[in-house]
């Protein structure tokens, strides 16, 4: 084995846009694209929502293609597209939403569900299965030999702890890419967090001079600067680039006047123990039962839903 001079030469990008819906990430990320590649490069996209990304076709200098994905989700299939990409000499490929291949149809949710019945409900079992095909894919994509911009759903993200009393509390902690844990922020290059009034909130980044920066509608510009790094220069942001605020602590409510769900604790706390109980990750399975129930999170549930999902989980470890 030898060493040889490290050097920025074919350096190719991973960054990952995340933010609600209206956000403006399939925009963002079309821009950001076409800044990377020039004006004559070309870009493809990958979609998963049904062609809406059809609508900027005349906002993107010099256009770009598109190739519908649908049902099931499955990440082997996607391998495959990104590879046509490759091998049809684009520069740029976007993935348009990768939450999709994760909690779509035939997604990875699906395939632990489905594999957790075929193991007797180990759910432990089941993502020990599933689990390596999601390292496969995070690895083929950061060894691709052009740019990659992928775009992820948000979700609202909260926390169960106890207090000293033994109840349980569910906390929000914010918004967070809709995918597993946080395998994708610690693979790509460079992670973007959209807002709803347009703005992309840098949250990582390995591009010098773009650390802890706020864009306002980011667009070619910052693909441009981001190409400019790439070929061995330093990035200077933009004009429309500023620093973040520092976070301003909230002050919470005294405990005597915080609002109380004994009752709505309590279920809460029976879910907690079944998820341990039965090897599911909270973080996976809370958003996925509010999901179900047409709710954002867990505490939106109704006393009444959260006793059917309790009355079900242990009939199916009962066996019946």
């Amino acid at each position: 084995m030898s060493f040889k001079k490290a050097t920025k030469r074919d350096v190719k990008l991973t960054m990952g846009i995340s933010g609600p819906a209206g956000a403006g990430k399939t925009l963002s990320a079309l821009r950001i694209a076409r800044g990377l590649v020039g004006p004559t490069g070309k870009i493809a996209l990958i979609d998963t929502e049904g062609a809406k990304a059809n609508a900027y076709a005349d906002n993107i200098e010099n256009g770009y293609d598109i190739a519908s994905f649908a049902s099931p989700f499955e990440l082997d299939k996607l391998e495959d597209v990104l590879d046509a990409a490759v091998d049809g000499g684009y520069q740029s490929v976007i993935i348009d939403s990768l939450s999709h291949f994760y909690a779509g149809a035939g997604g990875i949710l699906q395939q632990v569900e489905d594999e957790s019945v075929r193991n007797g409900g180990n759910g432990m079992k089941a993502w020990a299965h599933v689990t390596p095909k999601i390292n496969r894919f995070l690895e083929r994509l950061k060894s691709l030999s052009i740019h990659v911009i992928v775009t992820l759903r948000s979700k609202t993200t909260y926390e169960v702890a106890r207090n000293e009393k033994g109840k349980v509390s569910v906390q929000k902690l914010g918004l967070a890419p809709i995918w597993k844990g946080d395998s994708i922020d610690f693979e790509m290059d460079h992670m973007l967090k959209m807002t709803v009034d347009h703005r992309a909130i840098v949250d990582k980044t390995r591009l010098i001079g773009l650390t802890d920066k706020i864009f306002d509608k980011p667009d070619e510009a910052l693909g441009k600067k981001i190409r400019e790094y790439l070929a061995g220069g330093i990035v200077t942001p933009p004009e429309v680039v500023a620093t973040v605020a520092p976070s301003v602590p909230v002050e919470e409510p005294e405990e005597d006047t915080a609002p109380k769900v004994p009752m709505k604790q309590q279920l809460l706390s029976q879910l907690e123990d079944l998820a341990h109980a039965t090897g599911r990750d909270i973080g996976e399975w809370f958003p996925k039962l509010a999901q179900a129930y047409k709710k954002d999170n867990i505490e939106e549930l109704t006393q009444v839903a959260l006793k059917e999902i309790i009355t079900k989980v242990k009939a199916k470890m009962a066996g019946n």
